[in-house]
């Protein structure tokens, strides 16, 4: 991949203010004329190594059956420059160059399902995925902006399917990505385009189903903090951007399994353990009281074992991690069709809960939102009796 990388940078070197490219008394015209000839060599490099690259023939071979890998042949414009006329050159052009001649090639084949289908047959998405780690941090940024294109292309165009099918069928891309956002050298680009993934709900169940979002509650406890807070940045994309693809699969079987996993991020007590707690009961709180999720939440405050984790972030020594755990808290009280344990829980409990939220309601300054919701669920607490029976109010 270095001659992959070299012809980058020639790219590169020139599409930028100030790169190379003709001195300071060069007419318009030949700066144009140069940066078009730099274009065409530095593309060909590129193309020339892509296509040496032995890793992405055997890929390409080994997906020949796909429905997207059948040639796809482009129409040619009257006076179109070698290097727009070049499906492999234009690919490139489209990737790497952020000058006008790059740009005005590029538009002469990106014609809609034509061209999608071109860069799906050539494994082109998979490619950049492989191929993130030979890359310098610009020429991942620049591989991350047109994968991006890639996937948002479809549902501009009229072709979504052809994205969707493709991405679906090859869940080894998604896998790379999320490996990469555990290495901090691929982290920033990886963590995107997964978020790319993620915004399209055909994706983001195929990622569910292929435990991203699992994989992502563990990356979220990481000791680095900027792969912790781009692993929950990712999980709440996957989870609130498709509410009802999210809803559906945490609402499974697998609800239990998937909640005593997250309540570790909440339970965190080393370096970033308070970090880990606030962004953590940010998110529980804001999918819990999501609409589309009012089956999970309905199930969730059904269990003992869940109330008894907000119960001790009540007694958490940070003002906001009691407040995050509050509002959680406040959804077990409300509900109006408890199970008998977790009724027998709050009414054991009762005496020091409202002790506590009474020295909540003191601190509340002068949120009346909040005071509110303090005041309902002390007088909620205080109509329970400490029985077997304290399912009911007395």
């Amino acid at each position: 991949m270095a001659c992959v990388s070299r012809a980058l940078k020639l790219l590169t070197a020139h599409t930028h203010p100030g790169g190379g490219g003709g001195g300071g008394g060069s007419s318009t015209g030949s700066k144009s004329s140069t940066r078009s000839t730099l274009d065409i060599k530095a593309s060909t490099m590129l193309a020339e190594a892509v296509r040496s690259q032995p890793e992405l023939s055997s890929t390409s071979a080994a997906r020949a059956d796909s429905p997207c890998s059948s040639p796809c042949k482009l129409p040619r414009s009257p006076g179109r420059t070698e290097a727009a006329g070049h499906p492999d050159l234009a690919i490139v052009l489209a990737l790497t160059s952020s000058s006008e001649v790059g740009q005005e090639a590029a538009s002469h084949v990106i014609c809609g399902p034509m061209f999608l289908a071109r860069l799906l047959a050539a494994e082109v998405p998979l490619a950049m995925v492989q191929s993130l780690p030979c890359l310098d941090f610009e020429m991942q940024k620049r591989v991350m902006r047109f994968f991006s294109e890639i996937v948002c292309f479809g549902s501009r165009h009229g072709c979504e399917s052809l994205v969707i099918d493709h991405i679906c069928n090859r869940p080894e891309i998604v896998h790379g990505l999320l490996r990469g956002c555990g290495i901090s050298q691929l982290l920033t680009p990886c963590a995107n385009m997964l978020r790319d993934c993620a915004r399209q709900p055909a994706l983001a169940k195929l990622m569910l189903k292929e435990g991203v979002a699992e994989r992502l509650v563990e990356l979220a406890r990481h000791p680095d903090c900027d792969v912790s807070f781009e692993a929950f940045e990712s999980l709440r994309e996957l989870l609130l951007k498709q509410p009802a693809v999210a809803a559906a699969y945490i609402g499974s079987s697998c609800m239990e399994d998937f909640f005593i996993d997250f309540h570790k991020l909440v339970r965190t007590d080393n370096d970033s353990g308070y970090a880990h707690r606030r962004q953590s009961l940010k998110l529980l709180g804001d999918l819990l009281l999501h609409p589309e999720f009012h089956r999970v939440m309905n199930a969730y405050v059904a269990k003992a074992h869940f109330l008894q984790v907000h119960m001790n972030l009540l007694l958490d020594t940070s003002r906001t991690i009691q407040l995050g755990a509050f509002h959680i808290f406040k959804v077990f009280v409300a509900n109006p069709h408890k199970p008998d344990a977790v009724a027998r829980i709050l009414a054991r409990n009762r005496d020091r809960l409202v002790k506590l939220l009474q020295v909540f309601l003191g601190n509340a300054g002068e949120d009346e939102n909040l005071r509110s919701d303090l005041r309902a669920v002390i007088v909620s607490l205080e109509e329970y009796v400490e029985s077997p029976l304290a399912g009911r109010r007395s």
